[in-house]
């Protein structure tokens, strides 16, 4: 919850001198304008995916506050306004990659400002960076570990009456001086720079940490594993034999239901889908991998045919014709240093959230307040 620090002050008193040993009256701070206790506070909620929506409406009214979810970002600014939506979770590729960032900036500006939390699911630390500038209160990552953390962030704001009414709105304030603009035009760009230079020192520290502790491939002993779930196990054999993928590990399950086993908190980095499972379908096998595990990657391939990357909206052809585990190699190399990279970009942004999560919040606050002077 984003709470101002300044306070006006008062003095207890009837207006008669105390004596000089008399102990001096402490300032009362008067209290902060709140929202009138009859509101709700409404939460919006804006996400290309019905799912999602579906899950955050789901998981949010609970807490007792009206949910608005939309795909839409210009739906999402007429229901901020026409609402008066305090809180907001945006998916900052909504409606396409990165154009959430301007989403966010908008509801930022508005009077008063609303708070936002930005969603990402490309785990990447410089789109967290852009979140932050347009004025996010904190970055969270689309996965399953998160959804408890950030519905406990939420949770203290859709309390009646806990969201703060405006910022900079406090009873007995002494009026604004004058606005400066070249001078608040270069606060907020050395703000930027700040935080930029911050992010990326952390960047590089926690790197350079994981590279001491861990092998290059950002796993224990530098190893990617792999999971094959086909009942034939040719591939499984031509992948793992000696010396063929150094650095990699196979497993194979011939089922459907030992793959789903094994899978959970396994600690593998790509499965492999053939097409001839006993017990369920491919298709079906790859939707629960994907549903358990997001962030796996999952590829499908039938002997002698297509392998293709399947994600979560589409399917990229990787090998037209396959014919010896071999034409895989390099392709499992390219996919074990993307999955790398990208859980790297997870604990990075992770970290540095942790460790600067009060920063993060007075740095928003004092952008908000810095463009509410614009106004």
């Amino acid at each position: 919850m984003l709470v101002p620090a300044c306070y006006g002050r008062t003095v207890a008193g009837s207006g008669v001198l105390p004596p000089h040993d008399a102990p001096k009256p402490v300032p009362v701070p008067p209290p902060v304008p709140r929202v009138p206790v009859s509101a709700r506070v409404e939460v919006l909620v804006v996400d290309a995916a019905a799912d999602v929506r579906a899950g955050f409406v789901a998981l949010l009214e609970p807490l007792g506050c009206g949910v608005l979810a939309t795909g839409d970002a210009e739906a999402a600014l007429a229901l901020a306004e026409a609402k008066g939506v305090r809180v907001a979770i945006v998916d900052v590729d909504t409606p396409a990659t990165g154009e959430g960032i301007a989403l966010i900036a908008a509801l930022a500006a508005q009077t008063p400002p609303v708070v936002v939390f930005a969603l990402v699911t490309q785990r990447s630390f410089d789109l967290a960076v852009q979140a932050v500038r347009a004025g996010a209160c904190d970055v969270v990552v689309k996965a399953p570990d998160q959804v408890q953390y950030l519905r406990g962030r939420i949770a203290p704001l859709c309390s009646v009456g806990a969201v703060v009414a405006g910022p900079l709105a406090t009873a007995g304030a002494p009026a604004a001086a004058p606005v400066d603009a070249g001078l608040d035009a270069d606060l907020r760009r050395h703000l930027d720079e700040l935080l930029r230079a911050l992010m990326a020192a952390d960047r590089r520290a926690i790197v350079t940490d994981e590279r001491y502790a861990v092998g290059d491939r950002g796993t224990a002993g530098g190893t990617a594993r792999v999971l094959c779930a086909s009942a034939d196990d040719r591939l499984f054999k031509g992948l793992s034999s000696p010396g063929a993928m150094p650095g990699f590990t196979f497993e194979l399950a011939q089922s459907a239901g030992a793959a789903l086993d094994r899978v959970t908190n396994q600690g593998f980095s790509i499965v492999l889908v053939g097409p001839d499972l006993p017990d369920m379908p491919s298709a079906m096998l790859v939707r629960a991998v994907r549903e358990q595990e997001p962030d796996l990657a999952v590829l499908v391939y039938a002997p002698g045919g297509r392998v293709e990357l399947i994600e979560s909206s589409r399917s990229v052809l990787l090998i037209e014709k396959l014919g010896a585990a071999s034409q895989l190699a390099e392709r499992l190399i390219e996919l074990a240093e993307a999955q790398r990279v990208r859980a790297q970009e997870r604990r990075t942004l992770r970290l540095f959230r942790e460790r600067h999560e009060e920063l993060l919040r007075r740095f928003a606050e004092f952008r908000r307040r810095l463009d509410a002077r614009a106004k």
